[in-house]
Order: structure tokens, then C-alpha cells, then sequence
């Protein structure tokens, strides 16, 4: 929900959203499980689109050092969150 929140350009519900879920994800799955890490991604992109680029790059370089460790460097996820930090990185 919180992506298609971003799609629409509606950031400060995807916002509430993203926030809301971490929240509740950190406590409930802890901070190394996969489904917890894709919405440290989701905020990641969030803050990306909100123009708060050191933010966003901070988040996805513990991000990314979390998913190299729980699932590794190779796992597509792992990639693709990698590549979502370089385009932020250049922009």
C-alpha cells in the first residue's frame, strides 16, 4: 500500500504508513527478517522521493549491509536494494 501511496505522490500517508509498519515490524519479526528489511527498502524509496536523499542513503547502506549478512550478497533482493541505493547516490 505504502508504494502505490508513493506512486500517487501522496507522501505523507505513505509516510504514516511506512512508519506504522516499521514500528510494528521491528517488534513483531525483529530487525533481521527479510519481510522487515523490505520495508526499510519501501522507506528507503520513500525518503528518496521526499528529497531527503542523505536520509535515504544512510537507511539503505544499514539496509544493505543487514540483507548481505540474513540473506545474502547474491539474494536478488539484496541487489536490487543495492541498486536503489546507486540511483539515489547520483541524484
Amino acid at each position: 500500500m505504502a508504494v502505490r501511496l508513493i506512486d500517487l505522490r501522496r507522501l505523507d500517508e505513505a509516510q504514516t504508513l511506512t512508519e506504522t509498519a516499521m514500528d510494528r515490524g521491528k517488534i513483531a519479526l525483529g530487525e533481521r527478517h527479510p519481510d522487515y528489511l523490505y520495508t526499510q527498502n519501501v522507506r528507503a524509496w520513500l525518503l528518496r522521493n521526499q528529497g531527503k536523499l542523505a536520509e535515504s542513503i544512510e537507511l539503505y547502506k544499514r539496509l544493505t549491509a543487514m540483507a548481505d549478512m540474513v540473506m545474502g550478497v547474491e539474494h536478488p533482493y539484496t541487489l536490487y536494494w543495492k541498486s536503489g541505493m546507486a540511483w539515489t547516490m547520483v541524484l
